[in-house]
């Protein structure tokens, strides 16, 4: 089982920030998160989160994904054209502990992102 990482990435997807890893018993796919309810956190742990989005609303959007570690992680985030730091920031939340319950991994992976076809 891998770790499902939330992140910023800049709007320009020249820059990511790791906030936290969560644990997930399946797999999602790479997804921007507008409404914070639908990873079925604790009212405390979502406060921390509102804030640290709030700091960085501007410049920065909020996704979630699944990775085995933080390279396949980086290794998808230059696949899709953004970059990310070569090593590991320290995440800005510690939610190693929670787990993401199998209804909110079913409704994000239902949503779906478009994206550009490279040739």
């Amino acid at each position: 089982m891998g770790k499902t990482y939330l992140y910023l990435l800049k709007r320009n997807k020249k820059d990511a920030k790791v906030i936290s890893t969560i644990k997930c018993s399946g797999n999602i796919h790479p997804t921007r998160l507008i409404d914070l309810d639908q990873l079925g956190l604790a009212s405390s742990e979502r406060l921390g989160l509102k804030k640290i989005i709030e700091d960085h609303k501007i410049d920065w959007e909020l996704w979630v994904e699944s990775a085995e570690n933080y390279n396949d992680l980086r290794v998808n985030l230059e696949n899709r054209k953004s970059i990310i730091a070569a090593s590991p920031n320290t995440p800005m939340l510690d939610l190693d502990s929670q787990e993401i319950p199998k209804s909110t991994l079913f409704k994000l992976n239902k949503n779906k992102i478009m994206t550009r076809r490279v040739n």
